[in-house]
């Protein structure tokens, strides 16, 4: 899911991407942290 979020993200932002997805943002921006 963060492969697709990665890859969709500079056309719709990851915010709108989490918000169709089952994935809170937090989520998302913690993963790219480790």
């Amino acid at each position: 899911m963060v492969e697709f979020i990665d890859a969709h993200r500079n056309a719709h932002g990851v915010e709108p991407i989490c918000r169709v997805l089952p994935i809170a943002p937090s989520t998302y921006y913690d993963h790219l942290a480790k």
